[in-house]
């Protein structure tokens, strides 16, 4: 998925008329994933979590710090993940399935008497090795050709304004992925030196670019009905500088709008109902 898992508190499935909240492209449903909370106020925290791996003689280490005052909050953690081959039960490694990856999540909050803002950051870096059977055995934890380097950079803010009973959201959010495929042997210089695995040019290099917007109204809750209504839309490209071409260049936008409801029918069942243009 492009992500790391240190720094997330839980992942939910949400489905049914609730994915009308995340967009017209989640009416399959919402693979939703809740980042790590912010210290408690006026609370400092430092966390250590090293974990290995006896299959992939793989570690997964990753420090994080967070504080909290009366108004602000800042979250920081950074990750490093490291793995050889699989080894599959018949005690055979399958080759170039090993990866490194580089993670940095970054948090900060305002929380004042009406409004309530967390700016989140997320920066990938990934070498991934692509597998294309079970050869050379070895423990190293270097991708051979081919692999892929991926990089991405994750901003989310959010903000809440409180207005009485009711409340109003605004969302933005920005992603930029690049990701490179080396399928060449090592590259050499003029003397036939091998320059190692960076030496050789990516065959595929895309850069896709992904600025989401969205607002949305809490009516104020009447007896048991509960109403939302907003807007969200999005600004895409994608752009190829390799020889190959997976995705052919393009850009996108898209807005739409949508109103969703829910009423208490008895204190164990509820009717949910939603709707999007």
């Amino acid at each position: 998925m492009g992500l790391n898992g240190a720094g997330f508190e839980s992942v939910e499935v949400i489905k049914g008329p609730a994915s009308l909240l995340y967009g017209s492209d989640a009416l399959g449903g919402v693979l939703y994933i809740n980042p790590e909370k912010f210290a408690y106020q006026n609370e400092t925290k430092v966390s250590l979590n090293q974990d290995f791996y006896s299959n992939t003689l793989g570690s997964n280490t990753s420090l994080g710090v967070k504080t909290s005052s009366d108004i602000f909050k800042v979250l920081l953690r950074g990750t490093y993940n490291t793995h050889s081959d699989y080894e599959t039960g018949d005690g055979e490694r399958v080759t170039n399935t090993r990866f490194n990856e580089k993670d940095f999540k970054a948090g900060f909050g305002v929380n004042v008497k009406n409004f309530v803002s967390e700016l989140r950051y997320n920066y990938v870096d990934a070498t991934v090795g692509i597998p294309e059977g079970i050869e050379e055995q070895t423990t190293s934890k270097t991708p051979e050709h081919p692999y892929q380097k991926l990089q991405s950079h994750i901003l989310g803010l959010h903000n809440h304004f409180f207005l009485n009973e009711a409340k109003i959201d605004v969302n933005l959010g920005y992603v930029f992925n690049n990701r490179k495929e080396f399928e060449g042997e090592h590259g050499h210089d003029e003397e036939g030196h091998d320059q190692g695995e960076h030496g050789s040019e990516a065959a595929l290099d895309m850069d896709l670019r992904t600025f989401t917007y969205e607002g949305k109204y809490y009516f104020p809750k009447k007896n048991k009905l509960e109403l939302i209504a907003g807007l969200q839309g999005l600004v895409q490209s994608n752009e190829n500088f390799g020889e190959e071409i997976s995705i052919p260049d393009a850009s996108t936008k898209d807005i739409g709008f949508f109103t969703s409801g829910i009423y208490a029918l008895n204190e164990n069942n509820n009717f949910q109902v939603g709707a999007s243009i």
